[in-house]
């Protein structure tokens, strides 16, 4: 049985605008397809009725939203955020960030940068 709460609502929107903590493989192409797909139609909507302006903002925020997705992605395979860096250089650091993020497995078990996520989610199945 699942329960959603404010409260739940609330921690997981907060969760995702903090780099902090490790997020698996389907939950980070999920998430990252939400937030492209209403983001995009958030800043049309925005760039329509307030202006240019406005919708920079909200480009702004959204960045953030799918940098702090891919540092806790980072964080599962056991890197440092820093390794988003990568992405300056030309189509090779793209690739690579795009393989890491998006194919990599992540580490087994709990790491520097916290538990697994795979096994947290884990410890809420029941077997009748």
């Amino acid at each position: 049985k699942i329960r959603i709460d404010a409260n739940t609502v609330l921690k997981a929107g907060l969760q995702g605008v903090s780099p902090q903590g490790r997020i698996g493989r389907s939950h980070f192409a999920l998430a990252t397809i939400l937030v492209l797909t209403v983001g995009y139609v958030l800043v049309s909507g925005v760039d329509e009725t307030l202006g240019e302006t406005a919708g920079s903002v909200a480009v702004a925020v959204l960045g953030w939203v799918v940098i702090c997705l891919a540092a806790r992605r980072l964080h599962d395979t056991g890197r440092s955020a820093w390794w988003l860096t990568t992405f300056a250089i030309p189509v090779l650091g793209a690739l690579w960030l795009a393989w890491m993020l998006f194919f990599k497995r992540g580490t087994e078990g709990e790491n520097p940068f916290g538990p697994d996520p795979l096994q947290r989610a884990a410890d809420y199945l029941t077997v009748a």
